[in-house]
């Protein structure tokens, strides 16, 4: 490639290309319509989306969705913000960095040869030679001054106001091949406020949407943060703010219910991480015991988990109910689908399961006697009442589980590819009553955690410690008697 383009492009079109890290370039290489690299501060967000732009404007982008020229039009907070960041990116010589020492310094990202008008107070955009443009706008130019325009790139560094966001978006129209959208943002947090419209409209919307797609990073995943920045930038920050700056995810309405979930990837020598990676190896059927859950309603989809419990205690979730899938099946079809999951008539698993005992009322049926716990029981869905008397304590234990670490506490672990439940534990809040000093799980995305909640606090309950006349453990695991060999799946240092 070196050899085919002028020298002064090798920044854009080669040199950097070899120092992005893992969620980059899965970022880079994704061919959805609509792509959000949604990440803490320290990422480089900002140097990842104009790298991407000004490839697509030079035509050298290795996933290039049309020829120049092309149109970029890039939402920014202010002018300013183009001035001091977007043109420094652009203009001025860029470092790359590890742990805090330069390994090479490259040319700017945007060659010199090819600007045919430079960005200006009169003109807020550059003109290349091969006819590509970019033209930034701001908020306050107000959205209504935007109407008319059109363009084949659509970006937004940090979050815009939703109108001013919508009003470009129909600048697509007539984009060449549909275009693009691209966005780097880290998730904005005000003292007291929950997420903004890019939790509902990017975030939420990527989980039903395959035109969306939402990366992530924390700042432990950029190779140009050492662990002492990190550990002082961290000093002295509320836990929303760690949340939001360090980690990159979004705040909520409320206080977290289950508030030590970590949507990371596990670490064993920091304890650190829920997340286990696809190629985690599935245990043979007599090597754990097997559990399930689900809480089926009949105005919503049904939700369900599948997990095992291993000789440690350690429960993980291998695979979940696709909520677009459920959507208007019947419970004989479900029943189906749920033998399906679990691998019927090849595999020999078997199950535990519960579900929400309200499913024995017969006043919920649309038919007179009905209740959907016989139903299931008729299409070979046998199941154990889920305890959700005292909703608390079912939390406290899952809670319990998300701080294991795996010596003296066994701890939760979720499958990558269980994308609805990881937002849902992340996204389920206390809701505030009318009375303030009370405070009720908010029901949006309570099924899933609900179904956790179901086999851990069994779980829990079985673990107890017997010997002492006590409802519930202060700790929600002790271990008792023999136990069967330990599967050994990387997760102990």
């Amino acid at each position: 490639m070196s050899k085919e383009i002028p020298k002064d492009w090798l920044p854009a079109a080669h040199s950097w290309g070899q120092y992005f890290y893992k969620q980059q370039l899965k970022f880079i290489i994704s061919e959805v319509w609509q792509r959000w690299f949604i990440a803490a501060n320290g990422t480089g967000k900002t140097l990842l989306f104009y790298w991407n732009i000004v490839n697509y404007l030079l035509g050298t982008h290795p996933k290039q969705f049309a020829t120049p020229p092309l149109t970029a039009r890039i939402l920014v907070p202010s002018f300013e913000n183009v001035r001091y960041v977007a043109l420094a990116k652009l203009q001025q010589s860029q470092k790359v960095v590890h742990h805090g020492e330069t390994i090479e310094e490259l040319g700017p990202l945007l060659p010199q040869s090819i600007i045919k008008k430079e960005f200006s107070k009169e003109h807020p955009g550059i003109d290349l030679k091969n006819g590509s443009k970019i033209h930034w706008v701001t908020e306050p130019q107000q959205w209504d001054k935007m109407r008319g325009t059109e363009h084949d790139i659509l970006g937004m560094d940090e979050e815009s106001g939703f109108r001013v966001w919508d009003e470009n978006v129909r600048g697509l129209r007539n984009a060449k091949n549909d275009g693009k959208i691209l966005g780097v943002l880290t998730p904005p947090y005000a003292e007291g406020k929950g997420p903004t419209w890019t939790k509902e409209q990017v975030v939420e919307a990527s989980l039903e949407n395959p035109n969306i797609q939402v990366f992530n990073a924390c700042m432990m995943d950029n190779p140009a943060n050492s662990e002492f920045f990190i550990k002082e930038f961290k000093r002295g920050k509320t836990p929303e703010q760690i949340a939001c700056q360090i980690y990159g995810t979004y705040p909520s309405y409320g206080r977290i219910i289950h508030y030590p979930w970590q949507d990371r990837y596990w670490d064993p020598e920091k304890i650190d991480g829920h997340i286990i990676p696809m190629d985690t190896r599935i245990p043979d059927y007599w090597e754990v015991d097997w559990v399930m859950a689900f809480d089926w309603h009949p105005s919503k989809p049904c939700a369900a988990v599948w997990g095992w419990i291993d000789s440690d205690g350690d429960i993980t979730i291998y695979d979940e109910l696709d909520p677009a899938i459920a959507e208007n099946k019947v419970i004989p079809e479900l029943a189906e689908m749920f033998f399906q999951i679990e691998g019927w008539p090849h595999m020999k698993r078997k199950f535990r399961r519960w579900q929400d005992p309200s499913a024995k009322n017969k006043n919920k049926g649309i038919d007179k006697g009905f209740n959907a716990w016989d139903e299931f029981r008729k299409n070979g869905i046998i199941t154990t009442e889920g305890k959700n008397r005292d909703p608390n304590v079912g939390i406290e234990i899952v809670n319990d589980y998300l701080k294991g670490n795996c010596k003296n506490h066994p701890r939760l672990f979720v499958r990558e590819n269980c994308k609805h439940l990881r937002h849902a534990m992340g996204s389920h809040y206390w809701k505030r009553s009318e009375n303030k000093n009370l405070a009720t799980p908010d029901t949006k995305w309570s099924d899933l955690p609900i179904c956790v909640r179901y086999f851990v606090q069994e779980t829990g309950a079985k673990y107890r410690d017997k010997d002492k006349m006590k409802k519930w453990p202060l700790q929600s695991f002790k271990p008792t008697g023999p136990k069967r060999p330990t599967i050994d799946l990387g997760r102990r240092v």
